[in-house]
């Protein structure tokens, strides 16, 4: 029961949590050469208008669909930032895409 309750939020965790290893690791192996990063995500994010941290913790606040298409915004918001943030000036680029 526990499990179903917080499975919305374990999925916008997962998706983010594989992306952040991957990057921390190419980030720190690359550094002296040009890299990309690649998350993909998709284009049902484009169905919500954003992230609605306040009801992540509510099983029944939402449908499966928009946690999904939040946690596939917030791919794409990260990948954003990972850009402004930490890959400024250095030969890392990073794009979120759908496939």
């Amino acid at each position: 029961e526990l499990a179903r309750k917080n499975a919305h939020v374990f999925m916008l965790g997962r998706n983010l949590e594989g992306c952040q290893a991957v990057i921390e690791k190419i980030k720190s192996e690359t550094a002296s050469q040009p890299a990309r990063i690649v998350n993909v995500s998709s284009r049902g994010h484009a169905i919500v208008a954003g992230i609605e941290f306040e009801k992540l913790n509510d099983p029944n606040a939402q449908d499966p669909t928009q946690r999904y298409a939040q946690s596939k915004l917030a791919i794409i918001l990260s990948t954003n930032e990972l850009n402004k943030r930490y890959l400024e000036g250095e030969q890392v680029y990073a794009n979120s895409l759908h496939p």
